[in-house]
Parts: C-alpha cells; sequence; structure tokens
C-alpha cells in the first residue's frame, strides 16, 4: 500500500486538472445516483 501511494503522488501533482476532472465527474455521477433513489422513492410512495 505504501509504495503505490508513493508512486502515485508525484503523478497526481503533474495533473492537478485530470485529478480534479474525476473528482468532479465522480462526485455529479453520485449526486446523479442519490437523485435517481430519491426520485423512485418518490415515485412509489406517490403510486401507492
Amino acid at each position: 500500500m505504501t509504495g503505490s501511494s508513493e508512486t502515485t503522488a508525484p503523478d497526481r501533482t503533474e495533473t492537478p486538472m485530470t485529478e480534479l476532472f474525476f473528482t468532479i465527474l465522480i462526485s455529479a455521477m453520485t449526486v446523479a445516483g442519490l437523485g435517481l433513489v430519491a426520485a423512485a422513492f418518490i415515485a412509489m410512495g406517490r403510486s401507492s
């Protein structure tokens, strides 16, 4: 675990924009997923 983290650290500092892009992408996907789940629960609540 320690060796892998040391090798990936320089790559992250070299490409901060890429890391930021993936962070935003993952967070957006998570929010979208939670939104879909919430919409599904609301739809189930209204239909029943």
